[in-house]
């Protein structure tokens, strides 16, 4: 990949800035919140000179096709030589959220969110974690395509994979050692469809039907 000679957000000015001090609300976003975004910002340079604070947001939870960061915000600061002013910007559950087709609506999956700070997209200097809980629930199809991940997002059907775990970690390649926990063991297989639990011998061809059918009765589909 050929890196850009101006990234997105570059300028240039007759001083300096340092942006520090990030705060944040809250650390936890719903459907429902807010979370305020603060930043100072300090002109370290002989002249005055005005600043873009620029917010972007990531997605952690491996979505699928989502950019690494998405701008969602931007403050336009003005500052005089050593002065220090602090910016706020706000971010909503719409800030994570890409347009769902089958849903018929903007949706973020619950999980975890990077808020990044800089003055262009390639310079980020500060970084802050968030978790985000939806209510949202994205309609799910019923094979042996749909991942493991997508069922434990899915309250409905989050019961039934974790009862999988159960048996699938006393026939997995690990055995029963005690260091390959049901939380390793998620992270692993977060991904994974469920057709790749035959592959690895976790389940039969049997078994992935009656798998598949009790999902699809948790999701009303019988």
């Amino acid at each position: 990949m050929i890196p850009v000679r101006w990234a997105f957000g570059h300028g240039l000015s007759y001083t300096t800035f340092e942006l520090g001090n990030i705060r944040l609300s809250s650390d936890k976003l719903s459907d429902d919140t807010k979370i305020k975004v603060c930043v100072d910002v300090k002109n370290t340079g002989k002249v005055a000179g005005k600043e873009v604070v620029q917010l972007y947001v990531g997605d952690l939870n491996g979505t699928p096709d989502r950019p690494v960061k998405e701008l969602k915000g931007f403050a336009k600061v003005e500052l005089n030589p050593g002065e220090t002013k602090t910016v706020e910007m706000e971010i909503d559950a719409r800030a994570l959220s890409y347009f769902d087709e089958s849903l018929g609506d903007w949706f973020a999956p619950s999980g975890k969110y990077e808020i990044l700070v800089g003055n262009a997209s390639d310079n980020i200097t500060l970084r802050e974690e968030i978790s985000f809980e939806t209510k949202k629930v994205k309609p799910m199809r019923c094979d042996s395509s749909i991942t493991i991940g997508e069922l434990l997002a899915n309250p409905a059907t989050a019961p039934i994979v974790q009862e999988m775990f159960k048996k699938a970690q006393e026939n997995s390649p690990f055995g029963d050692s005690e260091a390959v926990g049901d939380e390793m063991m998620q992270a692993m297989m977060r991904f994974m469809p469920l057709k790749s639990l035959m592959s690895f011998g976790m389940m039969n061809e049997e078994q992935m039907q009656q798998f598949l059918g009790a999902v699809s009765a948790a999701l009303g589909k019988n």
